[in-house]
């Protein structure tokens, strides 16, 4: 009986193939609407069931050592027309006619996944295995990368299978893992991602040289999958006692994933945990806890602008470019001393080696008819500030990936009490800002007093990093400041790169989305002109027109002279 057979086919004969047959097959669809460099590698490979149900596996690329721009799927269908071998679905007589159409053939799935999902339909890790052999997959055996002398055949690989970019950053990655993994002698049978994991921890595990963390590190390092990869460490140390013999390097890695940008702010407190940081992590928790806005109800949140970007903010809707709020990186404010305040005041000064948290921030105000306000951020208080519908602000924060907070604003003073620092927040609370204080003052005594070794200083710096961008100096507490806050991956697909003003360098942006990743349309309630702005009347009309009359426009009390 006929097990499964492999059929190569163009797009439009795939409808025929499920008509014409009752068979198991894994079908190569090829991919005509891409070619690398006019090379024509990629298929979609599919899994018919005897019920003619089918399974996208996923995406392989082929190199076949023959003129690739050939109709290449005729080549092997000469030797699959008669289904009778349980491995290929191929007349017994024309095995060694295929093994010949196979010779010298290169593959690579191009993610994860396709590995996967191609073991799933196999009965057994053996036939698998054969599969990948046959089609000469480099992630399989890596020594297949190297084709010696045939040029054309080192070109398609290096140039299609492996190429640079979107279409080749998974299958490097999976070479990279692979390579790692076998030099090892370490086996990853069935590609699962658990695997990975484990696999992963046996290479620190019995080794004092370093040798193997500095392996890890270097996997670690690579963008694709490095989240996925750390969380299964995580889960693996978290949930286990296997007794991993060398706790030094495991600590080593632990440190990497804390201390290195790479990584979301969650799983550097996880790997934190498991450094043994879980006291200092509560600290800093209860800390953002206190600042956190969960309730935007008993506030009026705006911020100053210019009056030219007036029409960018309030404007006829479009799918393509609807009018939405964007959040700056919070390295590159204007604030030469953002985010390093809190760092001054645990340790005394600013020498450290200072982590550039992966956030991005809106800023927002109380203060909303303030002159020092209105000369510093609108215009010389010839602009507008822009007041947010109340609606619009829950429904950022409805979103998980958004956050708004108070800053925090603190004053140190120099004797080591609990009374050394005074603080101040825009909602004037006196409860929470006591709270503040003593959680300041907490976390600065158990740092002090436990942050000698320098690998544990890194960590902390990381985890202070991750809200020292809601503390500023006493100075500017008369802007009564609010950060709409989104924390991103470095590598996540929602940064974008856009120039700014004279700046001769791009900065770094991104914009409220929902947790469905759809833009948030920027509602106003009202719109406040500044004391030397041009005459409401100029500008009422248009405002009321777009905003169908929900926007309201009036002018500043503050009465200024040049």
């Amino acid at each position: 009986m006929v097990e499964k057979r492999i059929k190569f086919v163009k797009k439009e004969d795939m409808h025929n193939e499920f008509i014409n047959s009752q068979q198991e097959t894994i079908i190569f669809e090829l991919n005509e609407g891409w070619n690398d460099y006019n090379i024509m590698t990629s298929f979609d490979v599919y899994y018919k069931d005897r019920s003619n149900n089918k399974i996208f596996i996923g995406r392989v690329k082929l190199s076949i050592p023959v003129n690739t721009n050939k109709i290449i799927y005729e080549i092997y269908n000469i030797y699959i027309n008669e289904c009778e071998d349980k491995k290929y679905g191929v007349a017994i007589s024309n095995i060694e006619k295929l093994k010949t159409g196979l010779k010298g053939i290169r593959s690579v799935g191009e993610d994860l996944i396709y590995y996967q999902r191609l073991r799933s339909v196999f009965d057994s890790e053996e036939s698998f295995d054969e599969f990948l052999c046959d089609f000469g997959d480099v992630i399989r055996d890596i020594k297949l990368r190297d084709c010696g002398e045939d040029i054309k055949l080192q070109n398609t690989i290096d140039e299609s299978l492996f190429r640079t970019g979107n279409a080749g950053t998974d299958a490097e990655y999976l070479y990279e893992i692979s390579r790692h993994f076998k030099k090892n002698n370490i086996d990853i049978k069935g590609y699962q991602e658990e695997r990975f994991s484990d696999a992963l921890l046996l290479l620190i595990s019995d080794d004092s040289s370093f040798e193997k963390y500095e392996e890890l590190k270097e996997l670690l390092s690579v963008n694709k999958y490095r989240s996925e990869i750390a969380n299964r460490i995580m889960e693996s140390l978290e949930g286990q006692n296997k007794g991993y013999n060398n706790k030094a390097q495991i600590q080593k890695i632990l440190n990497y994933i804390v201390t290195s940008n790479k990584f979301g702010k969650e799983l550097s407190k996880r790997a934190g945990k498991l450094c043994e940081d879980g006291g200092i992590i509560t600290k800093i928790d209860e800390l953002e806890s206190l600042l956190v806005v969960d309730n935007v109800e008993n506030i009026e949140l705006g911020h100053y602008t210019s009056l030219n970007t007036l029409p960018l903010l309030i404007k006829e809707y479009s799918e393509e470019n609807p009018p939405t709020v964007r959040l700056t990186n919070s390295n590159q404010m204007n604030d030469p001393s953002e985010g390093k305040v809190l760092y001054k005041y645990i340790f005394g000064n600013t020498n450290g080696s200072y982590k550039v948290p992966s956030c991005y921030i809106s800023s927002a105000t109380t203060a909303l008819d303030n002159l020092p306000m209105w000369k510093q951020y609108a215009d010389n208080c010839s602009g507008a500030v822009m007041v947010y519908d109340k609606n619009f602000l829950k429904e950022v924060l409805n979103s998980e990936s958004n956050k708004l907070y108070q800053v925090c604003y603190i004053k140190e003073n120099k004797e080591i009490t609990e009374n050394d620092i005074e603080v101040s927040i825009s909602s004037a609370d006196d409860l929470t800002e006591s709270k503040i204080k003593e959680a300041l003052y907490s976390l600065k005594k158990e740092i002090v007093d436990k942050s000698q070794d320098a690998e544990k200083k890194d960590r902390i710096e990381k985890y202070l990093a991750g809200i020292g961008y809601l503390f500023k100096n006493m100075d500017y507490s008369y802007e009564s400041e609010y950060r709409i806050v989104k924390n991103l991956k470095p590598e996540s697909s929602k940064i974008v790169v856009e120039k700014s003003g004279n700046l001769p360098v791009p900065l770094l942006y991104t914009y409220l989305t929902s947790d469905n990743n759809e833009l948030l349309q920027v509602r106003y309630s009202k719109v406040q002109l500044g004391p030397k702005a041009i005459d409401i009347d100029y500008v009422e009309p248009y405002v009321r027109f777009i905003s169908n009359g929900t926007t309201d426009v009036i002018e500043s009390n503050v009465n200024f002279r040049d």
